[in-house]
């Protein structure tokens, strides 16, 4: 169900990216979806954007040399994830012409842009420690930031609560817990939204409480 909401704003690579490789990577340079101090959100939405998307390619070129098969295969989830969008829209403009498709374009493109806001949101500024070269420390609390306003939790189904969610990430969102030690947001992410529209701004609110957090 995940992968055919996904396939309606044509992000399905998102799917094998978070789970395999954000997770895994989350504030550490490896990482396209994690923030970097003093990067502003125009910067950050094409690099993550682009970056998630390559990363997806090369993890699901290792998965399928694990299971003995090539790239080519059409077990490549990748080459599912292109052509289906494509055919949605292809569909769309049989049946309901030009300006249905240009419908299905914008709504894809606004839809990604408030996704990879929440993942600018989420991690903004904030680091792993690096222990030795190529690894870092574990995910803590203090990797993500967090949000307990109760009304945006309850339209977000907890997903303000994120440390815990990259702490325990088998944990139901609607059961994530909430840590006063977690790095916290002045505001929900609905506020949050809108301050990372103006970069200045932004900078001003969040970068003197990531420097509190920087390794």
């Amino acid at each position: 169900m995940g992968k055919l909401l996904l396939m309606t704003v044509s992000y399905m690579h998102f799917s094998v990216e978070h789970n395999s490789g954000h997770h895994v990577h989350v504030c550490t340079p490896e990482d396209p979806a994690s923030a970097r101090l003093g990067e502003s959100f125009y910067a950050f939405v094409p690099r993550s954007v682009l970056g998630s998307f390559k990363s997806a390619w090369r993890l699901e070129g290792r998965r399928l040399k694990g299971k003995g098969c090539s790239v080519g295969s059409p077990q490549n989830q990748m080459f599912w994830f292109v052509l289906l969008p494509l055919l949605v829209v292809t569909i769309l403009g049989i049946l309901l012409g030009v300006s249905a498709v240009i419908y299905f374009l914008v709504q894809s493109v606004i839809a990604v842009s408030q996704l990879e806001g929440v993942n600018y949101v989420e991690h903004y500024g904030l680091q792993r420690k690096q222990i030795s070269p190529g690894r870092y420390e574990r995910v803590t609390l203090a990797h993500a930031w967090n949000s307990s306003h109760k009304l945006t939790n309850l339209f977000l189904f907890r997903l303000q609560l994120h440390s815990d969610h990259h702490v325990s990430p088998l944990r139901r969102y609607q059961i994530l817990r909430n840590f006063e030690k977690s790095p916290r947001l002045p505001m929900g992410y609905t506020g949050m939204l809108l301050l990372v529209l103006i970069p200045p701004l932004w900078r001003k609110v969040m970068d003197p409480r990531a420097l509190l957090y920087r390794v």
